[in-house]
């Protein structure tokens, strides 16, 4: 498997994913840097990366597997992108992940890739303007 930093060009992709994930991410919220798993012959995760500004911290999430991909194909393949995003953002100057997740195979994979339980029993908000 192999990681790699996708951008814009990538969206088309990823929006055709997510039309096969019903309310899996609003729209607006969709940053233009993804870390993509691959193997030899096709995308098989997607992993949002959030770059804040003025922090150290970079806020991964939402990550999509590609509807056209086997089981098979995917094996271990989200906890690989996990353990590679770390590398990735450690390379480019951040020292802090953040992120958050209740889905049970991705809690399983941050486990295996080492990422640590922040707070429990917590809920979030957020805010959004109507157009």
């Amino acid at each position: 498997m192999k990681i790699e930093l996708k951008t814009n060009e990538f969206l088309t992709t990823f929006n055709k994913w997510m039309e096969r994930t019903p309310n899996f991410v609003p729209l607006a919220i969709i940053p233009s840097f993804f870390l993509v798993c691959s193997n030899e012959e096709k995308d098989l995760f997607a992993l949002m990366v959030f770059e804040p500004m003025n922090s150290n911290t970079a806020w991964i999430g939402f990550p999509l597997k590609n509807p056209d991909s086997t089981k098979e194909e995917r094996e271990g393949g989200l906890t690989y992108l996990l353990e590679e995003s770390t590398h990735y953002l450690k390379n480019k100057g951040y020292n802090f992940i953040w992120t958050t997740s209740a889905t049970p195979p991705v809690v399983e994979a941050l486990k295996e890739a080492n990422f640590k339980e922040g707070d429990t029993n917590i809920n979030q908000y957020y805010y959004r303007w109507e157009k």
